[in-house]
């Protein structure tokens, strides 16, 4: 594999994660405020 594929993997990998953290806490939120 090449250097830059590598990159390009774990930067969409940190990426899906983040947002995935986010989505997380953003149900979190709502489900609190709701109960």
């Amino acid at each position: 594999m090449k250097i830059s594929t590598i990159l390009l993997w774990s930067a969409e990998i940190c990426m899906q994660t983040l947002a995935f953290v986010k989505a997380t806490r953003y149900n979190d939120l709502i489900f609190l405020h709701i109960s």
